[in-house]
């Protein structure tokens, strides 16, 4: 029996919830904000990392903390909507937005993912080139990252809990690794109590600032939680089990980004330690190794190394998921996760190589490193895209019934996504400015031509979304309207479509594999088992692969569309006459 004690837990945008918590029953939930957490600490955000210490000291460490903050409230968005109602965010944009904004959305995430994946693929190659003391070059190293996915996906076949479990040990050896540097290099700790505490942001570093927002929240990460938390096993019949799950959820994913928090401090500090205030030239993952070894010794390069390569390996498998549940919840296809991660990691290794083999001989380029910078930036740009839907399905009452986020919330999430986009299209505008100096009058024409494109499509985004949440003034209600008249599904005014029940994503079959056939047929041979009829419960599968029927008490009532305002109840939970656990 584990810790179980009555209390009031209450955590941002979720609200107070009265729990029995039991430690053997938080385990249980362990593992998706451990997975989302990566993101946080992936090579990208260790750029951004060093080059905050290196360039503004202690300075932005308040950033950093404010930012993970920003990012968890962010991501708990994206784990309610999943929890309550079982369907991660690209499926929910599929049923429902027009098949134009849902291609639209749909490019928009997968650039995003290969983005991330191109820093996964650098920060290895530089990982393996400085562990193996120069033999494996920076374009054997961006081959060998290849190799490395599918041995994960080795591990995924024994279960999603090793997978878990392997996950944890990358991130402890990010930890136990960037901690011994930040001992090693003896950090004055009143200055890093002074960059927590004390706000500022000095003029020359207002770059770093931005780069270190558009790094830390990402928006491949949204679609990732949406579809993970769905991994245990719930009753989604009864509004106590969900809060409970989201009190769980929130414990575990503020403590894994707590994790992150440390892990980033860790190298902004060792970089702050060593390099602030010298002339240094411009500092990255691709000479990070060369200066820790002349400031600290041959040793903290390896130290380096082996956390840089556990920070790529471990966001790896994570892009693998995303990209599975974004391609099977907006377009219902599904391919071989072996396919699927040699299609994403064959387009992310263009660029990467093509850019090491250019630079191979040149031992001072900072090119990919340039790269990685670009690869930030476009992170910021795709931000808005599953931002403002996750947003605008929690504010809507058809579809999250009593969980919907209130006034007050949603006024924060819109400060919160106001405030993160305009920061990101700020540094974009400030890094182009710097890498387009001097060009003509012709390419900043172009320039203002991609911004207003953009920010008309983040319009789009926003009025269609809005709408389709039904959070549009009547006044402006024509926006929700089909061409020719009449109220579209897609877009009418606040008429979710409600969509039948299914049995969540297998846990030990994140990946589209199935352990006994399709999906369907698993259900349908668990169904027959328990002679269960119409109403019959639908099929999740536990931790570990373990099977079972959940009493989620949805039937076939709740087939069909739910009009907000009708005689349904608001949130949509169409549950059976009766229940039953197995």
């Amino acid at each position: 029996m584990g810790l179980v004690t009555q209390t009031s837990a209450e955590l941002p945008l979720l609200g107070a919830y009265e729990v029995s918590f039991s430690l053997n029953r938080f385990v249980k939930f362990i593992g998706p904000g451990l997975l989302m957490s990566i993101a946080y600490v992936d090579p990208g955000n260790l750029e951004s990392d060093l080059q905050v210490g290196a360039n503004a000291g202690y300075s932005l460490l308040w950033v950093l903390l404010w930012c993970t903050i920003l990012g968890y409230v962010i991501q708990m968005q994206a784990a309610k909507l999943g929890v309550v109602t079982r369907r991660h965010l690209a499926e929910h944009c599929r049923q429902q937005f027009s098949p134009v904004l849902r291609y639209f959305l749909w490019v928009m995430a997968e650039i995003a993912i290969v983005g991330s994946d191109i820093q996964e693929v650098i920060g290895s190659a530089i990982a393996l080139l400085l562990l193996s003391r120069g033999a494996i070059p920076l374009w054997a190293g961006v081959l060998l990252s290849v190799s490395t996915s599918f041995l994960l996906l080795l591990v995924e076949r024994w279960g999603v809990t090793k997978l878990e479990a392997l996950f944890g040990v990358l991130i402890s050896v990010m930890v136990c690794s960037f901690a011994v540097m930040f001992y090693e290099a003896h950090v004055p700790l009143g200055a890093v109590a002074e960059g927590f505490l004390k706000p500022s942001i000095p003029r020359p570093a207002i770059g770093q600032a931005v780069a270190l927002v558009g790094s830390l929240i990402m928006p491949h990460n949204i679609y990732l939680h949406s579809a993970l938390v769905q991994t245990r096993a719930l009753r989604h019949d009864d509004e106590a089990h969900k809060k409970e799950a989201l009190v769980y959820y929130g414990l575990e994913s503020a403590l894994s980004l707590l994790v992150s928090v440390f892990i980033n401090m860790f190298v902004t500090c060792v970089f702050a330690a060593g390099f602030y205030g010298k002339a240094l030239q411009d500092i990255g993952l691709e000479n990070a190794g060369q200066y820790l070894g002349e400031a600290y010794g041959p040793a903290m390069v390896y130290v380096w190394a082996l956390g840089l390569l556990a920070a790529g390996q471990s966001s790896t498998m994570t892009g693998a998921y995303t990209g599975q549940f974004v391609m099977t919840g907006y377009l219902q296809l599904k391919i071989s996760p072996w396919l699927r991660i040699l299609l994403t990691r064959s387009v992310a290794l263009v660029p990467a190589l093509v850019v090491s083999l250019l630079t191979r001989n040149n031992s001072d380029s900072t090119a990919l490193d340039e790269l990685n910078q670009w690869l930030n930036l476009l992170q910021s740009v795709q931000l808005p895209f599953a931002l403002i839907p996750v947003l605008a399905f929690n504010g809507s009452e058809a579809l999250m019934g009593k969980f919907k986020n209130g006034r007050a919330m949603t006024a924060a999430t819109v400060v919160i996504a106001v405030a993160v986009m305009l920061i990101n299209v700020s540094g974009v505008l400030a890094f182009a400015e710097a890498a387009l100096s001097g060009v003509g009058m012709h390419v900043w024409a172009v320039v203002a031509v991609g911004m207003a494109l953009y920010l008309l499509s983040v319009g789009y985004v926003f009025l269609h979304s809005t709408a389709a949440a039904g959070l549009l003034p009547a006044s402006i209600g024509w926006l929700a309207e089909e061409p020719g008249g009449g109220s579209s599904d897609a877009f009418g005014g606040g008429r979710f479509r409600r969509v039948p029940s299914r049995a969540v994503t297998p846990a030990g079959n994140l990946l589209g594999r199935s352990p006994a056939g399709s999906q369907e047929d698993l259900q349908e041979r668990l169904l027959q088992e328990s002679g269960a009829g119409e109403d019959a419960e639908e099929v999740v599968v536990l931790e570990g692969g373990e099977q079972g029927l959940s009493s989620l008490g949805y039937g076939a009532s709740a087939a069909g569309e739910l009009e907000a305002g009708g005689d349904e109840e608001a949130g949509g939970h169409a549950a059976g006459d009766s229940s039953r656990q197995q």
